[in-house]
């Protein structure tokens, strides 16, 4: 029983002393000052983003040069999908206000509001709907559009063998010039996507946006 006792006793100081071994080299391989950490990575538009961007000072030179030349091209590869599905949101908006300015015609005819009612309710939902879900998705894809676009130039950086001080400084210095940029885009998507919404109570708001300029 004793001996039993022993070996469990030291079993379990073995276990624990493995894992404050373990914690302790976590703890001062996150300290490493090659390891991006989360202000920067914010600074960088790449919160969230995994060890191969974390960490990639911590390999050498050459090493990271070839993996940042590869993953430039990934990202690359995300932008260009993410264009064509968000031209593929600006055709469908496209096409449904064109849809809208041949019901807006037909509103204009009616001679009572009645009939301007009835057509605003029969006609008017499925094409804002539509349009509403593109603005959606249009957000989403410029969302994904600009990670990607972060990326490549994070790798496009990384890749020229500059050091982690130089390459975030770069970055951060150009990410600076068009965050006020971005920031207008994102707030107009916003509002825009806002005023598309739509409810079986919204037909007073639809008149108002819609066919106020007829009567």
């Amino acid at each position: 029983m004793d001996i039993e006792i022993l070996a469990l006793t030291s079993g379990i100081s073995g276990f624990v002393l493995g894992m404050a071994i373990l914690i302790l080299y976590q703890k001062r391989a996150a300290a490493s000052p090659e390891i991006l950490g989360r202000a920067v990575l914010e600074d960088l538009g790449l919160f969230g983003e995994q060890k191969q961007v974390t960490h990639i000072f911590t390999k050498n030179t050459k090493k990271r040069s070839e993996m940042a030349s590869l993953l430039e091209m990934d990202a690359k590869r995300n932008m260009e999908s993410a264009e064509k599905r968000i031209e593929e949101a600006q055709e469908v908006i496209d096409s449904e206000l064109g849809n809208i300015t041949r019901i807006e015609a037909k509103i204009s005819k009616m001679d009572t509001k009645g009939k301007q009612s009835t057509l605003v309710q029969s006609q008017m939902p499925v094409p804002l709907k539509k349009i509403e879900t593109s603005m959606r998705l249009l957000s989403a894809e410029m969302n994904s559009y600009s990670s990607a676009v972060n990326l490549m130039l994070f790798w496009n950086a990384v890749k020229q063998g500059k050091t982690r001080r130089k390459t975030v400084d770069d970055l951060i210095e150009k990410s600076g010039m068009t965050a006020d940029f971005d920031t207008k885009i994102d707030k107009m998507l916003t509002a825009t996507t806002k005023t598309l919404q739509m409810s079986q109570s919204s037909q007073d708001r639809i008149m108002e946006t819609w066919i106020e300029k007829l009567e």
